[in-house]
């Protein structure tokens, strides 16, 4: 990136932001990396329970495929923990940021919630970044720190009423993101005289 602006000139025109926080903002708590580190199967089962449903069931048949399955998550896992100072790099262009907002329905523990609920809602915020008794990866508040990312009026904060995962293919979204391209568009060539 850096050999880019500095030794080529280039800048993007665009950067849109799919669900995550800002850079500067770990995933984990220092508590859930360490964790990781240590017992990444314990790790796992409070972090994201159906990947460790998966990779024990998948060790029943086969130790080796389900010790890869969750290996392959916690090396991913890593890089959402491989942060930067805020403003570390600045982007002199729009940047969008997409903020899935279905996230947060169980982001927070009811007064009414069950036993197992509370279980699991306790175990999964010890080791989030977020701030305490917020379960989901990042707060919404979080979101907001991209603005230390970006140019003077050139960050945008976009709610999608999707999930984590179905950010990616929600027709909102998608809109958002051709918008943002569409505007930033070169002009078609002229047209060839024959």
């Amino acid at each position: 990136r850096w050999r880019r602006r500095s030794g080529m000139g280039l800048e993007p025109a665009a950067v849109i932001m799919l669900d995550r926080a800002a850079p500067h903002l770990p995933l984990h708590s220092e508590f859930g990396q360490k964790y990781r580190e240590e017992n990444p199967w314990d790790f796992m089962r409070d972090y994201n329970y159906p990947i460790y449903k998966a990779a024990q069931d998948c060790s029943k048949h086969d130790q080796e495929k389900g010790r890869k399955i969750l290996q392959t998550w916690i090396d991913d896992i890593k890089l959402a923990n491989d942060t930067r100072p805020a403003g570390f790099h600045v982007f002199n262009c729009d940047l969008v940021v997409l903020r899935a907002m279905q996230n947060f329905k169980t982001a927070w523990l009811k007064e009414d919630a069950s036993e197992q609920e509370r279980v699991w809602h306790g175990a999964r915020d010890r080791v989030m970044g977020s701030p305490p008794g917020c379960s989901a990866d990042f707060s919404p508040e979080q979101f907001e720190e991209w603005a230390h990312w970006a140019a003077a009026g050139r960050f945008t904060l976009k709610d999608v009423n999707a999930s984590h995962m179905s950010i990616k293919t929600n027709p909102e979204a998608l809109q958002i993101i051709w918008d943002v391209l569409s505007a930033k568009r070169a002009p078609d060539p002229p047209a060839r005289s024959e």
